[in-house]
């Protein structure tokens, strides 16, 4: 199922954001010690926020086509009080205190977080991850 697929799915009452994060988190343990393209694993903030979503969308307060859908985010948009390396030893321990416009916007769209993904997996990994399904986006890495 593709992000366009959960999202109709979402608002036809057919599936709930719970639901898809579980699946996403699923996934992820299935597959990321094969890929290794998941780097931070938010799960339980994933899981609350996912059903917060449940909760707006019941009362009718839709935030747009991501609200619901977890979303993996690369590592390199710094996202408040969660780990975010950008890919460098440098910055192995960096918390930020601040979230990026990136992170500002999809929040403000409702999205979810499930983890930081691996800056370069696709690269890296290519061979290995040919048969994830896509997610959308141009990374590899967002499929797990």
């Amino acid at each position: 199922m593709n992000i366009q697929e959960a999202a109709a799915a979402l608002r036809a009452g057919k599936t709930s954001s719970a639901a898809l994060t579980a699946a996403a988190f699923d996934r992820i343990r299935d597959e990321n010690p094969r890929v290794n393209a998941i780097q931070t694993v938010m799960e339980e903030s994933a899981r609350a926020r996912a059903r917060q979503a449940d909760e707006e969308l019941a009362r009718g307060q839709d935030l747009g086509p991501l609200h619901g859908i977890p979303i993996g985010l690369k590592d390199l948009f710094a996202t408040k009080g969660v780990r975010t390396t950008g890919g460098s030893k440098l910055f192995e321990n960096r918390v930020p205190d601040q979230d990026d416009a990136v992170v500002e916007k999809l929040r403000a769209a409702g999205g979810g977080y499930s983890g930081h993904r691996v800056p370069c997996a696709g690269r890296q990994r290519r061979g290995r991850a040919r048969h994830l399904q896509r997610l959308g986006g141009r990374s590899r890495s967002a499929a797990a």
